[in-house]
Parts: structure tokens; C-alpha cells; sequence
């Protein structure tokens, strides 16, 4: 969220945004996390939306990875597909209202 010319970002599981939560984002940005995460404490969630109360941060009654299907690289992760379509809901609504009429077509 510090690069230029990002109009919008959703970040999903966050394993290194806590390390960086004195860099104020430039641009909106919509978080999503598992509630049953080992890689990210809950507690730095609950500590990244106080800092930013702007922000959109979602949590979800799932574990890390919990977008993703099938994924060969790690047993760990399971796709919760209620999860999934809710965060993939709300990127829709996100972008669109962030990202409608902004994208050159040419």
C-alpha cells in the first residue's frame, strides 16, 4: 500500500503486515484474516484495526489459506469455501467502488 499508482489493495492471511503497521497506507485497503491462523496471532489483527480503524478487516471462522483449493504445497491449508466466497464478495464491492473508472482501456 505504499507503492505508487496502486489505486486499492485486499491483502489476505497478513503474515508480515503487522511488521509494517507504522507505514500508513496510501491508498484504501480491506484486510482478511483466519480467526484459526498459527502464522498470524489474533491479537495483532485486533492490534492493526485499532491502529486503523479505516481500514475494512474482515475475519473468518477458518485457517490459514482458507481462499485457496487443492494448494500442493502445503496439507495445512484448507479451502473454507463459506469464507471464500464471502471475502471474494466483498473484494468485488471493494474494488468496484475503488476501482471503477480508473483502469485505462486503450
Amino acid at each position: 500500500s505504499q507503492l505508487a499508482g496502486i489505486a486499492a489493495v485486499s491483502a489476505y492471511y497478513g503474515v508480515s503486515i503487522y511488521q509494517h503497521r507504522a507505514q500508513t497506507p496510501i491508498c484504501p485497503v480491506q484486510c482478511h484474516f483466519a480467526d484459526f491462523d498459527d502464522l498470524v496471532p489474533i491479537d495483532e489483527v485486533q492490534a492493526l484495526a485499532a491502529l486503523y480503524p479505516e481500514m475494512a478487516i474482515f475475519q473468518y471462522p477458518a485457517t490459514h489459506g482458507f481462499l485457496v483449493d487443492g494448494w500442493e504445497l502445503s496439507s495445512d491449508f484448507q479451502c473454507h469455501k463459506p469464507s471464500a466466497i464471502l471475502a471474494s464478495q466483498r473484494d468485488d464491492t471493494f474494488f468496484a467502488k475503488h476501482l471503477l473508472g480508473t483502469c485505462p482501456v486503450g
